[in-house]
């Protein structure tokens, strides 16, 4: 059984966190799993500002290799809360809340060590300031190449980093307990590197969410408002729907049951229950029983207003799928079916290649025997 979360040191903590959070963008994690994992990193964001890992002080230069991974652990919980299931609208309040707080306070460390690229900077400057649409798309495209060259990045080190770690297991001695520890060692340079472009890229990812969140926290704050001003006028609604109300005669033989059981039909001006209105203020039960009028008109109406086409069935995009995917299986098919009677004619020696060449054209030339041109030909529409 897993130890809880206060219980963990700050680095078991983090990693903890962070392994929920991977398993999040692989859609692998469940509710209570986003739950344990904000319990974590809301521990590491706790034991980092308790252990002092930051400095005021410090630059991007000064902060140690080991503890860049720390910066992130806000912007992980961020990640993790703003993702995790909640009951009620109030519930994902204080969620937002937190979320909120916790971008805040990853990009005042960002902006305080000197990590915020120029984009960021300024947008973080600029603040709800809206922008012109061109300066908003050039940064847009820019934010998006940098994203890539990011990814693209942290995928080259990553690869690299398993390759080495790789040849290293390989030529370990075999008494050497922890042969990957030199490996990290040696490459402090590439791992520096690799945290200050999750950072970085951290960074841009909060404050477009950061703007989300305001826009759903106020989004809630709209929908309690609105709420709270229909509630009076809840009671008087309710009231007003249970009321009978007069039923006009559509002198089709619409007829009333009374309360007594007494079956009354409805007049010219309309029924109205014994007692005059003074019943209706009573709630005085009357139940229509025009159901067959009601049944017969259901029908007819039915019968008129039915499409003159079949429905569809699917969607045009879902088609398409379908077909996409029947090609892709008619393709893989054939693909398979070329390569095992390349595999097939590969395994032929030269005289069973010219064996087969005769046999096939003997077969050929006895099916032109027993079917001569024109054999088939009509007398009554002659080819020749």
């Amino acid at each position: 059984m897993a130890s809880p979360a206060e219980d963990l040191p700050l680095a078991a903590a983090f990693a903890r966190g962070l392994e929920v959070f991977t398993r999040m963008q692989s859609g692998d994690a469940d509710a209570d799993a986003l739950a344990s994992g904000a319990a974590a990193m809301r521990h590491a964001v706790a034991r980092v500002d308790v252990e002092g890992v930051f400095s005021r002080d410090e630059t991007k230069d000064d902060v140690p290799t080991e503890n860049l991974r720390f910066l992130l652990a806000p912007w992980y919980l961020a990640e993790l809360a703003s993702r995790a299931p909640t009951r009620d609208p109030a519930a994902r309040e204080r969620s937002l809340v937190e979320v909120s707080a916790m971008y805040e306070a990853f990009l005042e460390r960002c902006e305080r060590h000197d990590m915020l690229s120029e984009s960021a900077k300024r947008t973080r400057a600029r603040g709800t300031e809206a922008c012109d649409p061109a300066t908003a798309r050039d940064e847009k495209v820019a934010r998006f190449k940098r994203e890539r060259a990011i990814r693209q990045r942290l995928e080259s080190l990553d690869s690299t980093r398993v390759e080495r770690t790789r040849k290293a297991l390989a030529e370990a001695d075999w008494d050497d307990e922890n042969p990957e520890a030199s490996v990290a060692t040696q490459n402090e340079a590439e791992e520096r590197e690799r945290w200050l472009l999750l950072v970085e890229d951290a960074a841009a990812k909060a404050l477009d969410a950061a703007a989300n969140v305001e826009l759903e926290r106020a989004m809630l704050a709209r929908r309690a408002e609105s709420h709270s001003t229909d509630a009076p006028n809840a009671s008087e609604s309710d009231d007003a729907r249970r009321r009978p109300r007069r039923i006009e005669s559509s002198e089709m033989g619409n007829y009333i049951i009374g309360p007594g059981g007494t079956i009354q039909q409805i007049s010219a001006g309309g029924f109205v229950p014994p007692g005059g209105d003074l019943a209706l203020e009573k709630n005085a039960p009357f139940i229509p029983t025009n159901f067959a009028f009601a049944d017969r008109r259901a029908a007819a109406a039915r019968g008129v207003f039915r499409p003159s086409h079949i429905l569809p069935t699917m969607t045009v995009e879902q088609a398409g799928e379908i077909e996409y995917a029947e090609l892709v299986e008619r393709t893989r098919r054939e693909a398979e079916t070329k390569a095992r009677r390349a595999a097939e004619d590969a395994a032929l020696t030269a005289e069973e290649r010219d064996e087969r060449e005769l046999a096939k054209a003997r077969s050929w030339d006895e099916f032109k025997d027993d079917n001569p041109f024109g054999h088939g030909n009509s007398k009554l529409r002659p080819c020749s």
